[in-house]
């Protein structure tokens, strides 16, 4: 039964955002993405140089606010 409620990888990019209230459509809207590509990002189906851009676009995103706060 406990494997039906927790998520299986509980650290992976996807449950961390959503933790920090990220989800497929705000970050869609954040990264100026649709939100077929953020969850193709999300399942890790994207192509890798794409990918890419998202992830530093979400890490310089993510600097700039820990620097503000």
């Amino acid at each position: 039964m406990i494997e039906n409620v927790l998520a299986k990888d509980i650290n992976g990019l996807e449950p961390r955002l959503t933790r920090q209230g990220y989800n497929a459509k705000v970050l869609a809207e954040l990264l100026n993405a649709k939100p077929r590509e953020i969850k193709s990002f999300l399942s890790g189906q994207l192509a890798s140089g794409r990918a890419q851009e998202l992830q530093s676009e979400l890490r310089q995103r993510e600097s700039r606010f820990s620097r503000s706060h």
